[in-house]
């Protein structure tokens, strides 16, 4: 179906979520510590996820090796993935990092009922904790154009 631009082509609501209670990340181990609503497209087409984040982490006695933030579509695999490395990490300290996350082009995930997007960190050597509170993000569908 085409993309009929200036005729009603509603575009899906952003969705903020917020770390309800500080979410401890074990070393060398992907955690789950953000998940957002079922994200539903408004209209036929293609959409996009796209996450906006802001963490804020703290590191223990000694920080570690780099730390690895990815975003899934469900229990799926990452679609996106950044990178934090070691020499930013500093020990007994603690980071605000902001991220954008865009997932794989798709007119069949987001239908009804939706899917949601899962956040993962997965720190190297030693663990973190996600702060409550400025750790947040904002998920929404970006409509593709016309195919």
């Amino acid at each position: 179906m085409a993309n009929l631009y200036g005729v009603a082509n509603p575009v899906p609501l952003p969705v903020v979520v917020s770390v309800g209670t500080s979410v401890v990340c074990p070393a060398n181990t992907a955690t789950i510590f953000l998940t957002s609503p079922a994200l539903v497209q408004p209209s036929q087409g293609y959409f996009y996820p796209i996450l906006w984040l802001t963490a804020c982490i703290n590191y223990g006695a000694t920080a570690p090796g780099l730390i690895t933030i990815t975003a899934q579509i469900g229990a799926g695999s990452a679609f996106d993935t950044y990178v934090q490395g070691g020499i930013v990490l500093y020990d007994n300290s603690s980071q605000i990092v902001s991220v954008c996350l865009v997932g794989p082009l798709s007119q069949v995930t987001w239908q009804s009922p939706g899917s949601v997007v899962n956040v993962l960190c997965n720190p190297a050597t030693n663990g973190v904790t996600m702060q409550q509170g400025p750790t947040r993000a904002t998920f929404a569908l970006f409509r593709a154009p016309d195919q």
